[in-house]
């Protein structure tokens, strides 16, 4: 049966609805939870706690800023805006990296161990054990294996989201030559209709028949492609 474009999906699905109401509930109040207790234990935005725990477990304890902005999903300008903050406290370093190569590394400090080991102590015992020693054994477990479940679903959603993104722009440059080269064949047929019969005209060269002709069949070409 189909159904009405404007019926409430909550209506057909009424379970799931419920479901879905109360993961992003719990991803909203875990997410202010978090917040609020890296702002009171290190006074630091929770966004900039997350640079500085990749850190805490990376090799060296350093990452370039590109590995940095795809972990976390943040735009370029926001791990910028990210590591000029915490480089101002002497929480991170930053330095091109040693290949010699156009790209930039952050470092953290022994200032920075110290605030991720502040914060991160305090966030188990403020948050991790309550929620986790209120739920008990087995749902703690069910949690741990849906969460990784919906984790994978999301990065797979999420790499081809950008797979077909990025086969749109790839497509964009060829779509704008098969419209221009449209236009300028329609344009040169609409000159030519318009030009008064009987009235001397300028006969087109033999290389400008060519040009119109090699355009018009390249546009065919590409149309047929782009329909095969």
């Amino acid at each position: 049966m189909t159904q009405p474009p404007n019926e409430d999906l909550t209506t057909i699905h009424p379970d799931r609805a419920v479901v879905w109401r109360g993961l992003v509930l719990a991803a909203h109040l875990l997410q202010v939870a978090l917040e609020r207790q890296s702002q009171r234990v290190g006074n630091i935005p929770y966004g900039h706690l997350k640079v500085l725990v990749l850190l805490s477990g990376a090799p060296r304890q350093t990452l370039g800023l590109k590995t940095l902005a795809e972990t976390l999903r943040f735009s370029p300008s926001r791990v910028s805006h990210a590591i000029t903050a915490l480089e101002s406290r002497g929480l991170i370093t930053r330095g091109r990296v040693p290949e010699g190569r156009r790209a930039y590394e952050a470092t953290l400090t022994s200032q920075g161990q110290l605030l991720v080991a502040r914060v991160l102590r305090a966030q188990r015992t403020d948050i991790r054990d309550v929620l986790l020693d209120s739920l008990g054994a087995s749902d703690a477990a069910a949690l741990g294996k849906i969460s990784s479940l919906v984790v994978e679903i999301l990065e797979r959603t999420e790499a081809r989201q950008l797979s077909l993104e990025c086969s749109h722009r790839d497509a964009l440059p060829v779509e704008r030559e098969r419209t221009d080269t449209a236009r300028r064949i329609a344009d040169d047929q609409e000159t030519a209709r318009r030009r008064p019969s009987g009235a001397e005209t300028h006969k087109p060269s033999q290389q400008h028949r060519q040009a119109l002709g090699e355009r018009a069949a390249s546009l065919g070409s590409d149309l047929v492609e782009g329909v095969a």
